[in-house]
């Protein structure tokens, strides 16, 4: 079939196939893969064309992570290696919060713990205990912490499966090897989370406490570099959360040069005979308006290249198109209609018929080899999403269906009326009633559209998930951190309460104890996040300005502390009854 209708596709595989190849013991792989693309430089028409310029030889161990781009269809359970270390960053980095926000609490609370350890010295206990009971209390909450967060991940699973596009069940996965992992990293959590604290208060001489010569009130160093730490981190996840959505918001948005409002993608795989379609059928039910052959959504990756040589430059055009009535349903706006659009001519759009030389009264494109008809000239048609390469030359060939062979036409466009989501049930419901042996897809143009915005849809819910927990556990170290703040500085707070300091000064000065550690994160994350995000950017040929605002915008919602107020609303007579 092949042969007859498509002689272009077997000459050299043309693209539609995967080569394997077994090679020998020690062979240099990057030298076989130069000599292979010299071979195809010479014989393959696309790598004569300046279509493809690359030859790549990937091994099995890397198409696991999702290398090579064109293979990657052919294989199941491919793992993207850039979501595995977005996870497992963002993973790490959270752990590493909940050890410093715990360190910094018990550190905060050597000064109220002081006595009750010197007591313990004092009756009988070693230093050595003392930092055993301290290691001991943490592995307590490692040890529950880890057990509420193991039944929290079972729960989420279902929604994490969703996010990073694959099945996995914390419980599935237990074994008695992930056991004793498990086992193993709440031991070595719970030494790093209590040996601080414990060394600490194990440092202070019982006698000097019994006498009174220890001060609880401290300046709390420790805690404050790990609340700039935190800030940095949350600072940094926020930015670039606000920056991918605005990215992301940005991309969906641009006009694209065809509608997507109510339209239907129908797409039967397995079949190159029109009447398995349904056409007729299809335009019989309620729902649908009107039907039109098309070779695939613009959105989808349905496309075929043509290099042509013109005066010994060569060109790639991006070849898409359909039937006159897919051209209409589509909504593509047609600039000038210079001759009527019978089977095998062409609309240029308005971008390819500019970079060739032509105007909106293109009736002919001329190359080297020969000529093609051209009936008008429509607005740019951009396939693919936002950020696609390849749309500055495209041409829309108008292709009517054979009556025993599709050709390149897979797929129908069709308008329906009323709720998209009803019209896809009732399409699926026909074919499944009559021809329930075909592989038949039903989708709406709008979900087709947003799948091409899969990768960054998903890295924006994964940042924002770590930007919006990295939050929480910044707040709440603030929050205990300024509670035993107050705690140290009830008696005096009570004091300039009576006599008659306003509640905005204390409240003044109490914020801005904390809200410093929010500035210095963000000295030290701005330049370092407005670089990675600039860089970033960079990666989109359809992109926003590295806006100063986000960064603003990042340390403000960061940065706001409502702790302070509970110091304001101190009560004077019960803080001074405590002593």
């Amino acid at each position: 079939m092949l042969e007859r209708f498509l002689p272009h596709l077997t000459r050299n595989g043309y693209g539609s196939t995967v080569t394997f190849y077994k090679v020998r013991e020690g062979a240099d792989v990057s030298w076989i893969g130069r000599e292979i693309l010299g071979i195809l430089k010479e014989s393959d028409e696309l790598y004569i064309s300046g279509v493809c310029t690359e030859y790549n030889l990937v091994p099995f161990k890397k198409i696991h992570y999702g290398a090579g781009a064109t293979s990657r269809a052919f294989f199941e359970n491919i793992v993207n290696r850039d979501m595995l270390r977005l996870v497992t960053a963002a993973g790490v980095l959270l752990l590493v919060f909940a050890l410093l926000n715990y360190i910094s609490l018990t550190t905060a609370q050597v000064g109220f713990r002081v006595k009750e350890m010197a007591t313990r010295r004092l009756i009988g206990s070693s230093r050595g205990g003392v930092i055993l009971r301290y290691i001991g209390e943490s592995f307590v909450v490692t040890a529950v912490s880890f057990v509420l967060g193991f039944v929290l991940a079972e729960a989420a699973a279902p929604m994490f499966s969703a996010l990073i596009g694959k099945n996995y069940s914390p419980l599935s996965s237990l074994t008695w090897g992930t056991a004793a992992l498990w086992t193993g990293v709440i031991v070595l959590l719970s030494v790093i989370a209590g040996i601080i604290p414990a060394l600490m208060v194990s440092r202070y001489r019982p006698i000097d406490i019994v006498r009174g010569e220890f001060t609880r009130t401290g300046r709390m160093v420790l805690g404050r570099i790990f609340l700039v730490v935190q800030n940095t981190a949350a600072i940094g996840a926020v930015a670039i959360a606000i920056a991918m959505f605005l990215q992301l918001r940005h991309m969906v948005e641009r006009p694209m040069g065809y509608t997507r409002d109510s339209l239907v993608d129908v797409t039967v795989s397995n079949t190159q005979d029109p009447d398995d379609f349904l056409k007729d059928r299809l335009k019989s039910l309620p729902c649908v308006a009107d039907a039109g052959w098309v070779q695939g959504c613009p959105a989808g990756n349905r496309r075929f290249y043509w290099g042509v040589q013109i005066d010994g430059n060569r060109y790639n055009i991006v070849m898409y198109g359909g039937d006159t009535t897919a051209l209409r349903l589509l909504g593509v706006k047609v600039l000038s209609q210079n001759s009527d659009p019978l089977p095998n001519t062409s609309y240029f759009t308005r971008r390819a018929a500019a970079a060739l030389g032509y105007g909106l009264d293109m009736t002919q494109f001329e190359f080297d080899n020969g000529a093609i008809r051209v009936c008008g000239i429509i607005d740019d048609l951009l396939l693919g999403n936002a950020n696609s390469a390849g749309n500055d030359l495209l041409i829309w060939t108008v292709q009517p269906v054979q009556s025993e062979y599709i050709g390149n036409l897979m797929s129908l466009v069709v308008k329906v009326n009323g709720d998209p989501a009803d019209a896809v049930r009732a399409i699926q419901e026909l074919y499944a009633a009559e021809k329930p042996e075909l592989d038949v897809t039903v989708r709406t143009y709008e979900e087709i559209y947003r799948r091409a915005y899969a990768s960054e849809d998903r890295s924006l819910r994964l940042t924002s998930l770590f930007a919006l927990l990295t939050i929480v556990l910044t707040v709440m170290a603030m929050v205990a951190m300024s509670t035993y703040y107050a705690r140290q500085r009830a008696k005096s707070t009570a004091i300039r309460k009576i006599m008659g300091c306003p509640r905005l000064e204390i409240y003044t000065h109490t914020l801005a104890s904390f809200l410093s550690a929010s500035l210095i994160a963000a000295v030290i994350a701005t330049p370092l996040i407005y670089t990675y995000t600039g860089r970033w950017l960079q990666t989109y040929s359809y992109r926003i300005d590295n806006h100063w605002w986000i960064y603003l915008l990042a340390l403000l919602i960061v940065g706001v502390s409502y702790r302070a107020v509970q110091l304001m609303n101190t009560n004077p007579v019960l803080a001074l009854r405590k002593d």
